[in-house]
């Protein structure tokens, strides 16, 4: 028998390139079903989601983005006219900015 040398470990930069893209929201916990960072958001069901949710996808934009609408920084919650915007959303410009980052 033939004995083949070790395979040489694949450098990390390769194997970004090679894995399948994931939402960058993926990053933080979902608030609304509870997935943990790099885990897949599911339904009162159990099944997997492709995209997560919208709620995940706003943490994510708040906890990595400065908001140029309301001048906040990252992990501030968006306001208007001093107030909360409500159910923990985010400005729309935001989210631009949280894309444009992980880019």
């Amino acid at each position: 028998m033939t004995s083949r040398p070790p395979a040489a470990p694949m450098p990390i930069e390769i194997r970004n390139l090679m894995r399948a893209r994931q939402h960058p929201a993926r990053a933080v916990d979902c608030p609304h079903c509870g997935a943990h960072d790099r885990r897949p958001c599911f339904t009162r069901t159990g099944r997997r989601m492709t995209d997560p949710h919208p709620g995940r996808v706003a943490a994510w934009a708040r906890a990595s983005a400065c908001c140029p609408t309301c001048q906040v920084e990252p992990t501030i919650p968006c306001h208007l006219d001093g107030r909360e915007l409500p159910h923990n959303s985010v400005h729309a410009r935001r989210y631009e900015e949280a894309e444009v980052t992980a880019a």
